[in-house]
């Protein structure tokens, strides 16, 4: 009996041993638009590859995505070089490494780009980090580097002085703020190359989830905080529905309804159940006799982007 506990504790042992912590590690934070959150731990590190590190903490995750809300990483590297069947897509949960190389003769580090794949019945959603000044860690001393998220996959074709000229693409520099953006098609500009996993999904089967890039890159010199695409800030974010719960009809009162598009009302399995167009008007009656009780969720569409809101129907 000894025995065998010695063995046991000399192989827990040697898996905490075999445990490293990679050089640069920080957690990236995922929120829907009726409040489902997920999260990803994001390193790198100058041992780690570009496929999978279990030493590093990476577990792989292969298992159908959730249907309301799940949030899965890759490298991308691996998600261009492998063509399904032939090698599944190594998907991770909770925390993903990525390579790194460290320049000659330089305290500077490249890491490599991570896709996180995202599969939001609620859209949009919000991307944040819990620490930008870490970032500092793998740039070059004294250079102004720049780090960003985008979905689109030209990204690495424009440089700062295109901006402007590219105003289809959307990506935004990390800073102490929440970056926001659908990543269905129906919201993708026609300039847009966008990442696409074809995925099973719980209860649907094999569905569309789409991606969002991480990149931190030496190759320019400077990152305005630029931000193309929906403007966090004009994001029509005040509207009251009431009564709620209500048993009839339930009233939309929007306070600012400036470039309004139309309100959409979803059941709570995420089904389109109707859509009321807005033109110029800030009140909107909602006959709700004819809907089952229970859970929906109204979705106010503006030419900036959306918000959301639940009520219930008794």
């Amino acid at each position: 009996m000894r025995f065998i506990n010695l063995i046991l504790i000399l192989v827990v042992c040697s898996k905490l041993l075999g445990q490293m912590t990679p050089y640069f590690l920080t957690t990236i934070y995922f929120k829907d638009a009726i409040g489902n959150v997920d999260s990803i731990e994001m390193g790198f590190d100058t041992s780690a590859n570009d496929i999978s590190n279990p030493n590093f903490g990476e577990t792989l995750n292969l298992s159908p995505f959730k249907e309301v809300f799940d949030v899965r990483a890759v490298n991308y590297f691996e998600y261009y070089n492998t063509t399904p069947p032939i090698r599944p897509l190594s998907l991770f949960s909770g925390r993903i490494v990525g390579s790194m190389e460290k320049y000659a003769n330089a305290e500077c580090f490249a890491p490599a780009l991570i896709i996180f794949f995202i599969r939001a019945k609620y859209q949009p959603i919000t991307i944040s980090v819990k620490s930008v000044s870490i970032f500092q860690k793998i740039d070059c001393p004294g250079h102004n580097t720049w780090n960003f998220f985008s979905p689109d996959r030209t990204y690495h074709f424009i440089e700062p002085a295109a901006w402007a000229a590219t105003p289809g693409v959307r990506f935004e520099c990390l800073k102490d703020s929440l970056y926001t953006l659908f990543l269905d098609s129906s919201h993708r500009p026609p300039i847009e190359k966008s990442y696409l996993l074809k995925y099973e999904v719980d209860g649907k089967g094999i569905d569309s989830i789409f991606g969002v890039c991480f990149v931190s890159d030496q190759a320019f010199i400077q990152c305005d905080s630029t931000f193309v695409g929906l403007d966090e800030k004009n994001i029509i974010r005040e509207f009251e529905l009431f009564p709620n719960p209500s048993r009839d009809f339930v009233h939309l009162k929007i306070q600012d309804f400036n470039q309004l598009s139309n309100l959409e009302i979803f059941d709570q399995n995420g089904e389109l159940i109707s859509r009321y167009s807005l033109t110029n008007q800030n009140e909107l009656q909602i006959d709700s006799q004819k809907i089952p009780p229970g859970v929906y969720y109204a979705r106010l569409n503006s030419r900036n982007g959306s918000t959301v809101k639940k009520f219930i129907k008794i």
